[in-house]
């Protein structure tokens, strides 16, 4: 029989289970309560971040695109690691946000930061190939000379990244399809195709939905979530070193997890 005192009451039983969850979004009620606690009993915490956000990138014009959502497919490529999601994303001030993004964002922290320098890439267009891409473009360029290149890509693209694209590319909006140079269409080809951005990793748990990281999975009994050290006491959900992809992964571990440790409880 133990006892667990806490600032209001004290309870006895024979077990514990502590289900904490992460520090990960606050304002929803994510608490750093159970790392000091696990902290306390000397476990075993592997490195944490936010984890399933949006991707803050160095881009001081990202925010004339602010509010743009397309359906595209990103891909981060970091030395030998290549990743790719594809699905809706969301461009914000200072970051791109979507499950794409909030995917992408979990493999980050296993870089150095230094490695990050372009190596996201967005494809606006990944149903045209790049060859097929630029013979549209061409096909524009003879069929609608008097047409602007802002026009043109308006066509296909929300006029909020239009600005933004044409902006960063540094072409003139208003620039005719006739004036256009082979360079031009090449560079607004190949950027459309593969759009760099450089990701910032920042400590923002607020914009998170989970935590990478937590009580190393080293410290528990992977078939009951049983700690090791302490015999009677459980370690579930998101507060373990365990993460999923966007799609209800992480909430159904925590149910699972939960739901292993008082069966071991109830029938062991």
């Amino acid at each position: 029989m133990d006892i667990v005192y806490t600032d209001s009451d004290e309870y006895i039983g024979n077990n514990v289970i502590i289900a904490s969850g992460s520090n990960a979004a606050d304002k929803l009620g994510g608490s750093e309560s159970g790392y000091t606690l696990v902290d306390k009993l000397g476990l075993s915490v592997t490195t944490l971040y936010p984890g399933l956000s949006p991707i803050f990138v160095k881009d001081d014009k990202l925010s004339v695109a602010k509010g743009v959502r397309l359906n595209g497919t990103a891909t981060l490529h970091i030395e030998g690691f290549v990743k790719k999601e594809s699905g809706q994303i969301q461009i914000n001030e200072d970051n791109l946000s979507g499950i794409v993004m909030m995917n992408l964002s979990c493999y980050l922290p296993a870089f150095n930061n230094e490695l990050y320098k372009d190596s996201l890439w967005l494809d606006v267009m990944p149903l045209f190939s790049w060859d097929e891409l630029k013979d549209y473009i061409e096909l524009q360029c003879q069929k609608q000379k008097d047409e602007t290149v802002r026009s043109m890509l308006e066509g296909f693209l929300p006029a909020a990244f239009v600005r933004y694209f044409l902006l960063r590319l540094s072409i003139k909006d208003d620039i005719r399809l006739c004036h256009l140079t082979e360079k031009q269409i090449n560079k607004i080809t190949s950027n459309i195709k593969k759009l760099t951005f450089t990701p910032v990793l920042q400590s923002d748990y607020s914009k998170a939905q989970v935590t990478l990281g937590g009580v190393s999975i080293s410290e528990i009994n992977p078939q009951t979530f049983e700690c090791i050290r302490y015999p009677g006491m459980y370690v579930v959900g998101e507060l373990l070193d365990m993460t999923g992809k966007c799609g209800g992964y992480n909430i159904t571990f925590a149910i699972l997890s939960g739901i292993s440790a008082a069966n071991n409880i109830l029938f062991s």
